[in-house]
């Protein structure tokens, strides 16, 4: 059966917002089953909104980790991934659901991307969503997950300090310290914690060329002034800085010796590495 699974940190209330729960609300016509997770901090404009009213009642929705516990604001653990399902396809990557990215209000777009996953991970990406709903209500919905096959050229990565997890983080520091030749990163949110740190100053001065791609613009202007401080940094070690001067710069990944790709939605950052 046809089904669409949406797991995101930010859906807003403007034209993207207003687009995908239209499309959304058409779906359920054609007999699609939708399930549809918001972070609760991260939606938080969206919340009790017309667009959100007006979403189809058979329509399962609910917002993550609620933003006040015991009438004290929560800012723990958030659904920071963005992951998107539809029927036997997938992605992934750094992209909310806003205008922001889509330029549907007619501004330049923010720099980020999309993974496609391949059929060998949807297992894995299925299981991802199963966790998040809740195995009852997915069996609800009629979603199943099946075995989960080894790729030996991809894998699903996750944090999640709740569970122990840090996947993500891990393969981030284990590739600035295998790395031979280049890292590429970009990341606008570039506030490495200092392990990572430490892995990227050991990395350029063994030779490795380590290149960062920022961005001029943010939505969060002490974050980038912060962030060029931590580059400015890495560039007396060798490290090459990029700016680039369109956008906010919203994507995330590394490339390490044009062979091995991290990309998603995990900033080079503490919140990232222990929060989200």
């Amino acid at each position: 059966f046809p089904s669409h699974d949406i797991q995101t940190y930010i859906l807003r209330d403007d034209r993207t917002g207003k687009k995908l729960v239209q499309l959304l609300n058409d779906a359920t016509l054609r007999g699609v089953k939708i399930s549809l997770v918001l972070d609760a901090y991260g939606s938080k404009e969206f919340r009790n909104t017309d667009t959100e009213k007006s979403l189809h009642p058979s329509i399962y929705y609910r917002y993550f980790s609620s933003l006040f516990r015991k009438r004290t604001l929560y800012l723990g653990r958030r659904l920071h991934q963005k992951l998107y399902m539809v029927d036997e396809e997938a992605w992934l990557g750094g992209m909310n659901m806003s205008d922001d990215y889509s330029g549907m209000d007619g501004g330049t777009p923010w720099l980020d991307f999309m993974y496609k996953i391949p059929p060998t991970l949807l297992p894995q990406a299925r299981q991802q969503v199963i966790e998040i709903l809740g195995r009852r209500k997915a069996k609800k919905m009629g979603i199943k997950s099946g075995p989960v096959s080894a790729n030996p050229h991809a894998a699903l990565l996750r944090n999640d300090w709740k569970r122990r997890r840090f996947e993500i983080t891990r393969t981030y520091r284990e590739m600035m310290r295998e790395a031979k030749q280049d890292l590429l990163i970009c990341g606008g949110y570039f506030l490495p914690g200092r392990k990572t740190m430490q892995a990227l100053e050991e990395a350029a001065q063994r030779g490795v060329k380590v290149k960062i791609i920022t961005g001029q613009k943010s939505d969060v202007p002490m974050v980038n002034r912060a962030s060029s401080y931590m580059a400015r940094s890495l560039k007396k070690r060798g490290a090459e800085i990029y700016v680039w001067p369109h956008s906010v710069v919203h994507g995330k990944w590394v490339l390490q010796d044009h062979t091995n790709l991290c990309l998603g939605s995990h900033n080079l950052n503490v919140l990232s590495d222990y929060g989200s």
